[in-house]
Formats: structure tokens, sequence, C-alpha cells
């Protein structure tokens, strides 16, 4: 085996300040107690190759060794920067030195629990096995089989007790590359590192071991097995059985996860204690014999979070404390069903018929509610089980009469059978709870992420209960208008994950609807022609429910149930996945244009996710403070709504950008709009997936979500919308794909116009962040600023400001012609070097049809590189770019529509075509590359990069 790599970064790339504008290097919040790293190079990938056999999954971590080596390099003996007295002494490296000596490329044989390059999962190449782990580095390939092309996480982390699967998931190190095959060799790209440290007041193991504090190792020392190569097992029964005992539950529902490293000295001039701190998950059944148990009030026992710190040596009497914290976040025959496809204030009315937008309040009586329904094919017959691949639909015995005969299960319900259930009835709510988890985990396989690749903290299958309580709080009655996702650690043992729960409670209160007894005669009393009153349930609410698998992604991938930076990314699956489809995208100047930005409009919450930054909607705004410098604790610290708006209107943002504005004849264009939401969320719940360590703070997800589109190596297929949307909702046309690599950059731009990357992180910035150091534009006709409810934000030119990107309209992402090629420099630092290509295309059929936009319409004939002289383009400044004379004599021919293509690209800053960015959406003239031949294609290529400027020149 052969790994060559190339010199990282080249040459032209060193500089003589810190940082340099070609790399992103960020420590956490200061006050936040969340030590964490965040190094990116776009523009420089770190590429390496591996050639001759070899086994690829010993030869990534070996890159990713070398990988850490190079970057060791780069910042300096103090890993923060090439000029040591720059370097502040109370702010940690990048990580310890300890650290490297155990991942880098020479690492000894580790120590006990000392970090090290997890195994990768999947394996590459190989099917999914059903038993996954819950912490590895992550083989995120597309591919049935798990082969390359593939995206792969490479993680690094301790582990303390690998039989146990107990190791640290809080602090490591993260490498995502990605690998593909180029003849008999395989290429590796990385472009990213982020680093989490030990919370404040803990430290790694492996530091521990480094350490000169004889007195701390001759206390780690007897932690060890007999034969020194790892911790003792025995050690960790204790501990967990002395947890148990001490948070008053059953030892047999523990499932230790995480165990953290501290001193404490039990006086001032005493030595030091080494400390250990147990993180588990457990139930509330109590032990038999207990005295005192946190016996649910529920009528499922509820399950916490313990975490318990001994002092060494371990006793009985060594218990230092131990918390406990709720593990919950609030918030045959065919059949089939009349359903909310979308809740009655998105839905949109056939041709003809007049909306009676007051009408569709979740107050209204049934009959007026069920005038937005519509027919939607669910399962195969009477009494088909609501259950799928990932979820199940449980009975609800306790809230549900009808269910308590049946007892616990699954839940059935009876199809055809007659008239389908009215709005409020407990079986509708079961049958809407089935009907949008199927669409989501059809999702979920669709991006290539089916649970068994995607569950690795719980238990593949998700619980949805539809008609539930709300505990703790005063809900336990079940009549609340909330939902909440929980873990149930009942039958959680060492060896058996926990399972997730979705508890569905109400719509609204005031109105039930009592139905009519079958069974009544004539003669039978008023009281017995009626049953029980039922409730117009949550779970018809497809955006609440959204909301809640945001929680679930969380708590499948990272074992929590929250962000540390936010409630979660619920409302943002929620807005962006029911926009395309929903009356109140439609600009009419009436009350439903102003409900776009309402999240909830059914169930009518205050949440919105079209914040202005001006308001202090901003990541380093006045509303987030708070949560930035709140510093974790040993039981989780739950976010309020205040962050997760701000992030689902940074979200909204990026799919708005990149096609969510689209129009087609004045009208909403739905499909563009769409295909504009399923490539937004592919990015937010890959970038999810791609995760190791919980994310300390809102960047990791941002460049996460640059990342997955980065290292997207194949154009994938855009499916098809979610079942059921609308019988007119068009299907995609056969080769419609999504190519990696075109919309990072708008990812970027939708967080910093959201208040991210500030100058200063101390200083509450209420407004727009910084634009990157360089970043050069091509003039389009997109705005320069946008009204939000509550001030204009100015975005300046060169920016994504949401515009349509339509091929017959008014083309705003386009360059008037009129005016010509323009190029600037939104950045603060000079760009220089810039180098241009032009393209001009023909094209072709009739722009009016149907799909002619993903049709191979462009007939690209002339290339040529630009080369008079480009001045060193400053801040604010703007320079004039000549159509060359041979694009202007084969135009003069007349008879066709012209495109013409322009590139502007610098080191600084590449193109997202050009070669040098190895990117997908490369175009690389020595290989024969052409820009792309769909309309659509080359749309999403252009206004995702404001490097590209597209003109179109109709001449008779």
């Amino acid at each position: 085996m052969t790994i060559t790599t190339h010199k990282w970064p080249p040459d032209k790339y060193q500089t003589n300040f810190w940082p340099p504008n070609w790399l992103r290097y960020e420590v956490e919040y200061p006050e936040s107690g969340r030590p964490s790293r965040l190094l990116a190079h776009n523009n420089v990938p770190y590429l390496a190759t591996i050639s001759g056999e070899a086994d690829l999954e010993a030869a990534l971590k070996t890159v990713a060794a070398q990988y850490l080596e190079s970057v060791r390099d780069l910042l300096g003996s103090d890993w923060q920067s090439p000029e040591p007295e720059t370097a502040s002494p109370d702010v940690k490296p990048l990580m310890p030195d300890s650290w490297h000596d155990a991942l880098g490329p020479s690492a000894d044989l580790p120590d006990p629990g000392e970090i090290k390059w997890l195994n990768i999962w999947p394996p590459i190449g190989t099917t999914t096995d059903p038993d996954s782990p819950t912490l590895a580095s992550w083989n995120l390939s597309q591919q049935a089989d798990g082969g390359l092309p593939a995206f792969v996480v490479m993680t690094g982390a301790e582990v303390y007790f690998p039989d146990e699967d107990v190791m640290s998931y809080s602090f490591g190190v993260r490498v995502p590359m990605a690998v593909e095959a180029l003849g008999s060799e395989v290429r590796v790209i990385i472009r990213s590192i982020t680093v989490e440290h030990p919370a404040k007041g803990y430290f790694s193991v492996t530091e521990g071991w480094a350490s000169r504090d004889n007195n701390l190792l001759d206390q780690l020392t007897p932690l060890r097995t007999p034969s020194r190569d790892a911790l003792s097992v025995s050690i960790l029964g204790q501990l967990t059985a002395l947890s148990a005992k001490s948070a008053f539950v059953d030892q047999s529902t523990m499932n230790a996860e995480q165990l953290l490293f501290s001193v404490s000295p039990p006086t001032p001039d005493a030595a030091s204690v080494l400390r250990l701190t147990l993180v588990s998950k457990a139930a509330s059944t109590a032990p038999v014999d207990a005295d005192y148990s946190v016996r649910s009030q529920f009528p499922i026992s509820q399950s916490y979070q313990i975490v318990s710190a001994f002092d060494l040596p371990i006793a009985t009497d060594s218990l230092a404390s131990t918390e406990v914290c709720p593990l919950v976040s609030n918030a045959a025959n065919p059949g089939a069903a009349e359903v909310f496809v979308q809740t009655p204030s998105g839905w949109v009315e056939p041709s003809g018929i007049s909306y009676l937008y007051t009408l569709r309040r979740p107050t209204r009586e049934d009959e007026v509610l069920e005038t937005y329904r519509l027919a939607r094919d669910i399962g195969p017959a009477t009494g088909m089980k609501l259950e799928a691949d990932g979820f199940e639909v449980r009975r609800c015995p306790n809230y549900v009469p009808d269910d308590k005969s049946a007892g616990p299960g699954v839940k059935s319900v009876p199809l055809p059978g007659g008239e389908a259930p009215a709005p409020r009835r407990n079986d509708y709510s079961a049958i809407m709870a089935y009907c949008y988890s199927l669409d989501f985990f059809n999702f979920l396989n669709d991006i290539g992420l089916p649970p068994s690749l995607f569950v690795v903290r719980a238990q593949k299958t998700v619980e949805v209960f539809y008609r539930y309580g709300i505990f703790p709080g005063p809900g336990r009655s079940g009549r609340t208008i909330n939902a909440q996702v929980a873990f149930d650690c009942e039958e959680a043992a060492q060896s058996n994950k926990p399972k997730i729960q979705i508890r569905l409670a109400l719509a609204n209160l005031n109105r039930w609807s009592r139905p009519k007894n079958p069974n009544a005669t004539p003669s039978s009393h008023p009281d017995d022609r009626f049953l029980r009153p039922e409730p117009l349930g949550i779970a018809s609410s497809g955006r609440w429910m959204l909301h809640e698998f945001g929680h679930y992604l969380i708590a499948a991938r990272l074992g929590k149930l929250e962000f540390d930076f936010a409630h979660s990314a619920g409302d943002a699956l929620a807005a962006v996945w029911y926009d395309p489809y929903s009356r109140l995208n439609h600009t009419r100047g009436d009350v439903s244009e102003n409900f776009r930005g309402i999240t909830y409009p059914f169930v009518f919450t205050t949440r919105r996710h079209d914040r202005s930054p001006l308001l202090g909607w901003a990541w380093y705004g006045s509303l987030n403070r708070s949560v930035l410098a709140a510093p974790p604790v040993n039981c989780e610290t739950l976010k309020g709504y205040l962050t997760e708006q701000v992030l689902s209107s940074s979200i909204f943002r990026l799919y708005r950008a990149i096609g969510g504005d689209t129009n087609l004849g004045g009208a909403p264009d739905h499909y563009i709009r769409y295909r504009a939401s399923f490539m937004t969320l592919y990015l937010l719940i890959r970038a999810i997936a791609a995760f190791s360590q919980s994310p300390s703070k809102a960047e990791m997800l941002e460049l996460g979500m640059e990342d997955a589109s980065q290292l997207m190596t194949t154009p994938i297929d855009v499916p098809a919308p979610p079942h059921g949307i609308f019988d007119y909702a068009p299907a995609p046309p056969v080769g419609d794909t999504w190519s990696g690599g075109v919309s990072h950059k708008v990812v970027r731009w939708a967080f910093e116009a959201q208040g991210m990357f500030v100058e200063d992180v101390l200083k509450t910035t209420n407004g727009p962040g910084l634009a990157a150091p360089v970043d050069i534009y091509v003039l389009d006709n997109r705005p320069t600023d946008e009204v939000l409810p509550g001030g204009t934000t100015i975005y300046g030119p060169g920016s994504y400001a949401p515009v349509s990107l339509d091929w017959t309209g008014d083309r705003k992402w386009m360059v008037d012609n009129g005016l010509g090629f323009t190029i600037g420099n939104r950045g603060q630092q000079p760009a220089g070097g810039i180098r241009r290509r032009m393209w001009l295309g023909r094209l072709l059929g009739d722009m009016s049809q149907d799909h002619w936009d993903l049709g191979d319409n462009i007939d690209w004939i002339l290339f040529h590189p630009v080369a008079d002289e480009v001045p060193e383009l400053i801040a604010g400044r703007e320079d004039q770019v000549e159509i060359p004379d041979m694009f202007t004599q084969q135009m003069e021919m007349g008879g066709a529509t012209f495109v013409i293509l322009l590139e502007s690209s610098c080191d600084d800053d590449l193109a997202n075509s050009d070669p040098q960015a190895l990117l997908a959406a490369k175009i690389d003239n020595a290989n024969g590359d052409k820009p792309p031949v769909k309309p659509r294609a080359l749309a999403d290529l252009v206004a995702g990069d404001n490097n590209l400027g597209l003109m179109l020149i109709d001449l008779p």
C-alpha cells in the first residue's frame, strides 16, 4: 500500500498574516463552557491518493493521521497560529499534543481509553450491519453496497469499555472526507476538521496518561485490568450499581454511555483526588426494596438521564453527587382515508373554488375541517396495522377507550369499513400520525439514510403514540396542546439500546366531538345515543409532526433530545417541507402572503421562520446571547425556541435562495420549489448524520451542511414528492438530478445573513454577518436588500438574495444583457490573481414547454479564456468584463437565443466550476468538460455561486 499526499497547503498559499484568507479557524464562544475548534479550507483541499493492495479502512485512518500532521505543521507548535505571540494562553489549542500523539501516523499502541480512530461503519463495500455501533467513523455512501464513491467521517474518540459502548460522546475529533476510486487508485479529499474538547473542568483520559502528575497517574493506574490493555469492566459495574441506587432506579434499566474525568481536592491543602462522572440513561422503575423512587406519574414509565460523580477509591460513601433529569423534549383490498395533505391554513384550493380563509382554524366544527381533506391510499386491508420500516403507531389504552380492550401494541384501523373518520376522532389521529411518519421515513430512504443506517443511539423503530399526555407538566391527562419526544429506557440494559417515543396530544382544547353510538335505538336514553367525546389530535398537523421528527433525528444519531445551541431543527424541517405546495407561499397581497413566515399556522404558535436579524434574531444578536453564554451542565440545559427560530430562518432563507421562490407564469412553480425543499433538507439531515460528537455551536451545523454539498461526488436523483401531496403535483422527469458542490456557498450566505460570521463574537450584533475575506462576484439583477418583518436587511451586491430561478420570467438571477458583465468583491481583503473563462451556448427547444429546463437544451458552441488583465479588486470595487469578439461574431448570425457563461475565480475564492476546487461541479476544459446542458442544472450552478454570471441574449 502506498499513500501519496500533495503538499498542503501549496506554496502559493503561504501567507504572512493570520488567519490567511483561505483558512477558516474558529474557537468557541469564550464563556460557553464547551471548548471547540473548527478549521475549514474549502478552497485549499487536502489531497491524498491510495494505491496498491490496501486495507482501505487502515489506509483512511493513516490519511486522517497524516492530515493532522499537516494541520499541526500549518498552525505551529501551539496548534493555534504560526505566530506564537498571537496565541492567547487562555485559549486551548486545536487539540492537545497527547491527542495528536495517539492519533498521529506514528502512534504507539494506545493506553486504556486513549483516543483513537474508530472503525468505519458500515464497512466500505458491504451491506449495512443491523447492529450499529453507537459511535464510529461513519460511512455515508449512497451506493447500495456502501461502496465508493463515499462520504466518510473519520472519528477520533476515547473508548473506555469497548464491549459496553461506553466512550466519549461529547468530545473528540471529526474529519470528513470524500473517498472515490480513480482507476486503480483511491483519491481522498479533506476540507475541514472539527474538534470538541472536554467541558470546562474535565480532562480526557488521554491527557491523564500523558500527565506528569504522579499523583494523578497513581490514581489512574488501578483502573486498568491486570493485562493493562483496557479499563476494568468491574469499575463500570461498581459505578453503575452505585449510580442506580443513588437515583432510586432499577440497575437493570441503566444504559451507561459516557465516563468523564476530573480532579477534586477534598480540602485546599490536600492532594487532588480523581473524580469519575458516569452519564447514563435509566427508567423510573424502582427496585423492589427501594425506600423511595422516581416512580412515574405517567402511564408509561418515565426515563431519565442520570449523572453521578464518584471520588476514588470507589466505595459506597464515594458518591459525590447525582443529578436526575427527565429525558423528554416538548415539543387485501386497498384502504383509503380522507386526510389533511396540507392542514387547512396551507391548503391549495382546486381551481374555481373560493378559499374561506377564516374557516381554517382548528376550532372549527368537523363539517368545515372536512372540506380541506383529500383521499389517500394508506394500506392493504381492513384492520391494517399502522407500521412501516422505522416506526410503529402505538395504541394508547390510557387515553383511548377503544384501545383498552386490545391492550398495548401496534394500532390497527378499520379500512375501508364505511365512512372515513371525522377529523375529531382518535382513529383519525392515528391515521394522520401514520401518514406523516410514512412520508418522513420514505424521505430518509430517498436521501440514503434508512433507519438501519441512521439510527445508532437507540432502537431502530420509533414508537409514535397518537394520543398521549405530556409529562413533566400539567398535561398528564392528555388535555393539552403539545407534543414531546422522549427516551424510553425501561428495557434498555447495557446490551439493549433505549427506545425513542413521540407522544402527541391535542390540536385544540375547546371543541370535542361526540360520535353517535352505533348500538343506540330510538328508545335509548339521550345520554346513550352518543359515545364519549373525542378530540382533534395534534397528529393532524404535519408541521408539528415534523418538529417532533427534528428531535428524533438528534436523539437517534446523537443520543440527545436537543442541540447544545438550539432546541432542534424541527421548525426548519416543518417550514421547508410544507412550503412548496402551500397556499401561503402565493404572492397575492392578501392575508395569506403575510402568513408564509408562520411556522405553525394551524395550531397558532408565535414561532416564525422569517425573523429579521435587525430585531435581535441573529446568531450573535441580543435574543441569542443567553443561549451563547449558558454553560453546559451535567443534566442537559434545554434551549428555548428563540434560537430555533434563528436556525429555521437561516435554513428557510437557504431554501428560498436555491429555488424556493421560483415562479412559473406568475404563480408558484410547485415542482421547482419542491426540488429546492428536497435539496435543503438533504443537506440538513445528512449534516446531522455526519456528526460524531455532539456539536457545541451552530457553526458546526453550518459547516456540516457545506460538507454535505462539497463532499457529494455523484449526482443524486430528485425523488417524487411525498405521497399524497396533490393530484396535480408533477412527478420528477426521468433524469432530473442534483449535483454536489453547487450549494455550499449559499449555505454560508444564508447563515451569514442571519448574523453568523461577525467580526467580534463578544459584541452583540443585531444584523447580518461578514462575507468571506475574499468573495468575488459577477453582478446580476438580484435586489440588494430584503424587507422582513421588522425592517429592511441590506445584503449589497453579489449576494444570494432569494429570487425566482425561472427561465421565462424576469430572470433576476441572470446578468442584465444591457449592462454587460461586471465583477466585484464582497470581502474585506483584496482579491488578486483573478482569472476568467467564458462559454457561449445556444438554447434549443421551446422554453414554454413543460420541463423544458430539465431536457438537454443547451448547445455549448464556443469557449474562450478571457486574456485581458484584471486589477486587484478591493472591497466595494467593481470592474467591467468585455465579451470576446469571437462570441459577438457568432451571435451576429442571429436566429437563436444565446447564453454566455462567465466564470471569475481566484485562489482565495474558487468558483465551484474551477477544476482547482476539486468539486463535482468542476468544468475541466483539459478533459473536454462543458457546462451543464440541462438549463435547470445550469441554474443550480449559477444561482449557487456568485463567481458565475449568466447572460441571455435573444436575437431574431
